[in-house]
């Protein structure tokens, strides 16, 4: 592991901590480049990369970086109070492997909140072939 200047000399102990956070060497050194990065910045941009630590490791980061920071006695607020105001990080949502099925019908080409089966009108793009746009693949329609 490479050293940074967020945290060197790390010790056992302390490298467990961050393990069980980030999961991996990849994940601690991810972790910590992102921390690299914006060191100089200001406080909003740390605030941004802890917050988007915390979502993707569940919070851990927050909490292993709030220890660390004690065992060293380096001065640093409760986990809690470093949140980014929730206007700013939307919560992302899981992944499914099907579509809900209100989705499917504008996924094959229906308008949205049209039930009648329409179709589009790509015939009626022809007529703006001196707008610069490449409708040749219309001409065959």
């Amino acid at each position: 592991m490479q050293n940074h200047s967020i945290f060197h000399d790390l010790k056992m102990d302390e490298m467990e901590l961050l393990y069980s956070a980030y999961g991996d060497e990849t994940g601690i050194q991810c972790a910590l480049s992102l921390q690299e990065f914006v060191k100089d910045s200001g406080s909003y941009s740390k605030k941004i990369v802890d917050d988007l630590l915390d979502q993707i490791t569940g919070g851990d980061h927050s909490k292993s970086i709030y220890q660390l920071k004690q065992r060293r006695n380096i001065p640093m607020k409760p986990p809690d109070d470093l949140k980014v105001p929730s206007v700013l990080i939307k919560e992302e949502h899981k992944l499914c492997n099907t579509c809900p099925d209100d989705s499917k019908q504008n996924m094959i080409g229906e308008a949205i909140g049209d039930n009648n089966n329409s179709v589009l009108d790509f015939l009626s793009m022809k007529t703006y072939s001196d707008m610069s746009l490449d409708i040749s693949m219309l001409s065959s329609l």
